[in-house]
């Protein structure tokens, strides 16, 4: 996922934004696929052409609320320096792409749908939570 800035990123609110705007891009690719990645690498291109680089690994995975924040921090950080003139290309690469099932998390947002669909269903509501979980592990 990557975004050119025109105008340049130069103010922490803007980065802010552009770091959710990619979080939720790239989660909502993984979350289709059932897939999850251990390893993302920050990119961002300055007006000198120089490209900063910053990359984290966790073997849970992320989401894109953890996404966001180590985005949003390394860029404000890059922004904060004093030799900072803008950022004209932003980007998040994922690396060490796994199934969901690998990461010792649940797939984002998958309890939650199949919870909404068995709380609007016909049988009214009730439902069985182990039922539920068997049901999410078995996919």
């Amino acid at each position: 996922m990557s975004v050119d800035c025109d105008p340049p990123v130069r103010h922490a609110t803007v980065a802010a934004f552009t770091a959710r705007a990619l979080a939720v891009q790239l989660d909502r690719l993984f979350a289709v696929r059932a897939a999850g990645f251990a390893r993302l690498t920050l990119t961002a291109t300055n007006a000198d052409g120089v490209v900063l680089c910053r990359e984290w690994r966790h073997d849970n995975g992320f989401d894109a609320d953890e996404v966001t924040e180590l985005a949003r921090a390394q860029l404000v950080a890059w922004l904060s320096d004093e030799a900072a003139t803008g950022l004209f290309a932003v980007s998040l690469v994922p690396g060490d792409i796994r199934p969901w099932f690998t990461l010792e998390r649940e797939p984002r947002g998958l309890h939650d749908r199949f919870h909404s669909a068995l709380q609007s269903s016909p049988l009214g509501g009730e439902h069985d939570e182990v039922g539920l979980q068997r049901l999410v592990r078995s996919r």
